[in-house]
């Protein structure tokens, strides 16, 4: 019995008469469907092409259906340590004999790990709280632990999340007014839209939390992707472009940006700016030459 060393560095076990012609050749492992192959890989230069022999076929000639090791090792290729099988139906009985328990007690520990695993995902992140609230969840471990749900043409909708329950049950009435009317069972049922309104108004910003409404209020002037190259609110220079024009103003509200052009000069790109931010924002826009 001697060793042999793979390109990978595992170590196979050969019997002694095989070993001077098998180290003449470089072994590799190939996994395929669970099961361990030692295999020599070849390029044939008159066909110009390449292909793979194990090592079974190549250093013992063994050219059987199904093989199997007695001690379970794959890099045990000793003459002793094989079966051959000549048809695939004595193979996978032998198998099935030789590893019934095996197979049985790896598929009880499969399902019972997955079992596990389940149970925890439902303990750490949706572990159920008493709430007399509908439409919230809640979801242990994390900052803002009330979760909004609801369903509309048995699509889920999932709101955003909130630190106390009484706020998420806000959220979900706000929405469930919007999709179903008035008709729609409510948490709040004595509150009108617009007070549901004023009170997320508030709650929103307790949170951390802005419409899009508020974000582009916020966030005026802001130019999406590019450096601020310029004094003027919503203005940039683009030194990319070959026109002389170079001077682009932006605005951007409810996630939509308007491209108000190019412009020579970078009043001029403010100016245009200015009319679009009254244009959108009104009394509330930020602009570059307010007095005018």
């Amino acid at each position: 019995m001697k060793e042999l060393k793979t390109i990978r560095g595992e170590t196979m076990i050969v019997d002694d008469e095989d070993y001077e012609k098998a180290k003449q050749y470089k072994w590799y492992i190939n996994m395929h469907k669970g099961r361990k192959t030692v295999l020599h890989i070849f390029y044939n230069k008159e066909k110009h092409r390449g292909g793979a022999i194990t090592y079974k076929k190549l250093i013992m000639g063994i050219d059987a259906k199904l093989t199997l090791y007695k001690n379970d090792n794959p890099l045990d290729l000793r003459r002793e340590n094989i079966l051959e099988y000549n048809t695939l139906q004595e193979g996978m009985a032998a198998l099935q004999n030789k590893y019934s328990d095996k197979i049985f007690q790896t598929k009880n520990t499969i399902e019972s790990k997955r079992k596990r695993s389940l149970k925890a995902q439902i303990g750490n992140n949706f572990k159920k709280q008493k709430t007399d609230y509908i439409g919230v969840e809640y979801r242990e471990n994390l900052q803002r632990p009330w979760r909004v749900r609801i369903t509309k043409n048995r699509k889920t909708i999932y709101l955003t999340s909130f630190t106390k329950s009484e706020h998420a049950a806000l959220a979900y009435d706000q929405k469930v007014l919007e999709l179903y009317g008035n008709e729609a069972k409510r948490n709040f049922p004595n509150f009108t839209l617009d007070e549901i309104n004023k009170k997320m108004n508030k709650i929103l910003p307790e949170n951390k939390l802005h419409t899009h409404e508020i974000l582009s209020k916020m966030h005026q002037g802001s130019i999406p992707n590019r450096q601020k190259t310029s004094i003027y609110v919503g203005v940039c220079y683009d030194k990319h472009t070959k026109s002389a024009y170079k001077w682009k103003s932006y605005i951007t509200r409810d996630k939509i940006t308007y491209r108000l052009g190019n412009h020579y000069t970078e009043e001029s790109a403010a100016k245009e700016y200015d009319k679009k931010a009254i244009e959108l924002y009104g009394e509330e826009a930020k602009l570059n030459f307010p007095k005018q």
